[in-house]
């Protein structure tokens, strides 16, 4: 199932994510310590299919610049590689390059950057004329 509300660039992973459930005949809900497993399992595959992580240890330069300019350098190289920022962030992390609380706050940033834009895109279709999307 892939969500029309996540950002296009975020429909890959789920749809790898959710061919690996079937690759797996896993079903996806989460709840149990192995269903977390195969949650994190799924995501790794998804994660290394459409990044591999040799490709991100070039960033390993910027990782000790502040939040803000990591923030910027995840979104370059995301827009590059055609992936989310979230999941170059969570790429970084798996991979040990940095911390679960820097990944968290990366993780946030973008979302509540994302739940941003949406609601400006919302408020600016609300004023033009038509029906819905």
């Amino acid at each position: 199932m892939i969500n029309d509300q996540d950002a296009r660039t975020a429909w890959p992973f789920t749809a790898v994510h959710e061919l690996v459930h079937l690759w797996l005949g896993q079903t996806g809900i989460s709840g149990t310590d192995s269903e977390n497993k195969i949650e994190r399992y799924c995501n790794d595959v998804a994660g290394e299919f459409l990044l591999p992580t040799s490709e991100i240890l070039q960033l390993s330069p910027f990782l000790n610049l502040s939040v803000a300019k990591i923030a910027e350098h995840l979104g370059q190289f995301a827009q590059a590689n055609r992936v989310t920022r979230a999941m170059v962030a969570y790429k970084l992390f798996r991979a040990g390059m940095i911390g679960k609380s820097t990944w968290e706050t990366f993780n946030q940033r973008f979302k509540n950057e994302y739940l941003q834009v949406k609601h400006r895109e919302t408020e600016k279709n609300k004023q033009a004329e038509g029906g819905p999307n």
